[in-house]
């Protein structure tokens, strides 16, 4: 059969009334019961003459459209071109496919007002959420949660109240990389934390948890030895190019301590690390000859770099995964009997050491 094919057309070749069709094809509950052999019958003249469903007639249906919108939040830096929000893209995308979901990407570039989102559930093109990246403490997200939303963030460290969320644990992030780095014999171990004027959460959790762990342990870190916007001398505005200023900055005052600095030193992410590393190597600092340097991440700039770079992993792409089959799961669950957010549930990612060549036994 050539042109378009209806539903018509498909109960006229298996003698049936429409009504039967779609509650097969759509999964439509009404009075029309249908027997097994029926159904096959159904399904296999459909796929023969090439029927496909009628997306909006199905949504009607089911009350729902089986898409998932995706927001990333303004900011600077922020929005799937940057290789950080792509990478739990990846993850979102496997898992909206294995579950039979469709994506609408609302804050493609990170510069989209988050009252869209809004808009989408109040339109209903979406049937639930996914936040990547996003700050804590944000009161659309509030506002979202309150008209029951179905809303899952990836990546996520805030405090709000009923929001699922995949959570990186950033405290735990300098444990495992000062214990690894003790492990190669290193006592003397330095962090570079960001410059920002207001450092976002994750790198705040990282350098307390720095401070914390080499307390713990023992480990002596005079001011010197804990890089950020106090010794940069000056706080970083939020559209600065923020870890090329941080890093090259960072691997000056390195060279600068000489044999006064650390035999090790931590960065509170990869790019800062990577961009330390030719600054290093030209101030006659070599890697892990003389220091050993780690990053957090575990991005595609560690392979890139020389040395690669050790690195603290970070499960991006499974953060974005679970966040969708969470999602899925309150979704299918149906709304809930009261007005109001749901409990939120928090599923703690934990950190593990990528080691390569860039730190080596003191």
């Amino acid at each position: 059969m050539t042109g378009h094919v209806t539903m018509k057309d498909v109960a006229r070749r298996v003698g049936c009334s429409s009504a039967v069709v779609s509650t097969v094809v759509n999964g439509a509950r009404g009075n029309t019961v249908v027997g097994a052999a029926m159904r096959e019958r159904v399904l296999g003249v459909a796929a023969e003459l090439g029927y496909r469903t009628n997306f909006a007639s199905r949504s009607l249906v089911r009350r729902r459209t089986r898409t998932l919108g995706v927001y990333i939040p303004s900011s600077p830096w922020a929005g799937l071109g940057y290789a950080y929000d792509d990478t739990i893209l990846r993850g979102v995308e496997a898992a909206s496919r294995k579950h039979g979901y469709d994506l609408l990407l609302i804050g493609l570039s990170g510069n989209q007002d988050p009252k869209t989102c809004l808009d989408k559930f109040a339109e209903r093109r979406i049937d639930g959420l996914i936040l990547i990246h996003a700050e804590g403490e944000t009161p659309w997200v509030g506002e979202l949660l309150a008209r029951g939303c179905n809303v899952v963030a990836a990546d996520y460290s805030g405090p709000e109240v009923g929001l699922d969320a995949m959570v990186f644990d950033n405290r735990a992030v300098s444990r495992v990389a000062v214990e690894h780095l003790a492990g190669l014999g290193h006592r003397q171990i330095g962090f570079i934390g960001s410059c920002r004027l207001s450092p976002n959460r994750d790198s705040v959790l990282r350098q307390q948890g720095f401070l914390q762990v080499t307390a713990e342990m023992g480990l002596e870190v005079p001011p010197e030895w804990v890089f950020d916007q106090r010794l940069l001398g000056r706080p970083l505005a939020p559209d600065a190019d923020l870890c090329q200023i941080e890093g090259r900055a960072a691997a000056q005052h390195i060279v600068t301590l000489g044999q006064r600095g650390p035999t090790a030193w931590l960065a509170y992410c990869d790019l800062v690390a990577g961009i330390m590393l030719p600054v290093l190597r030209g101030g006659g600092v070599a890697v892990p000859g003389q220091i050993s340097l780690m990053g957090v991440d575990d991005s595609d700039w560690c392979r890139m770099v020389d040395p690669p770079l050790t690195s603290v992993g970070h499960p991006l792409v499974d953060m974005g995964s679970r966040a969708v089959d969470q999602l899925v799961a309150r979704i299918e669950a149906g709304p809930t009997e009261t007005a109001g957010p749901r409990s939120g549930l928090r599923i703690v990612f934990p950190p593990t050491v990528v080691a390569k060549a860039s730190t080596a036994s003191v």
